[in-house]
């Protein structure tokens, strides 16, 4: 198995992370709106928008995670980059899993809703810093 190096890392993430990052933009704008004016939202049209944004996150994280195989990547040297990496990752799910429950549910529940928007914009900022590191090295 091929080991990836720093540069590899770097290489997909740049390519990657623009994408990543306006999907995330996008959901918590959908989101935010819909918790802002809970009763005044068009729910078909948030919810065919969130489709097709989680669609293109999903892909964009999906060929990042294939390009940066995290079983086969030797982390040595770069454990606060590869540790960054996966919190985003992480927190980036979790809030996609949320965003799934209300949309399965119907209905949006306030608390699922801000809990999704949390985590996507932790998720985000966590982004943002993990290509500020990549770039200031």
């Amino acid at each position: 198995m091929k080991q990836l190096n720093r540069e590899e890392i770097v290489a997909s993430l740049l390519k990657h992370l623009p994408d990543i990052s306006k999907s995330l933009n996008e959901f918590v704008g959908y989101l935010q709106k819909v918790i802002d004016d809970e009763n005044n939202f068009s729910n078909e049209i948030i919810v065919d928008s969130i489709i097709i944004d989680l669609g293109n996150l999903v892909q964009s994280i999906l060929e990042l995670v294939k390009e940066v195989n995290l079983k086969t990547t030797n982390t040595e040297g770069i454990d606060d980059f590869y540790a960054l990496y996966c919190k985003s990752l992480g927190n980036v799910a979790i809030g996609l899993k949320e965003i799934l429950v209300w949309l399965k549910e119907g209905e949006a529940p306030e608390d699922k809703l801000t809990k999704a928007v949390d985590l996507l914009f932790l998720g985000g900022q966590q982004l943002i810093e993990l290509v500020e590191k990549i770039t200031e090295n």
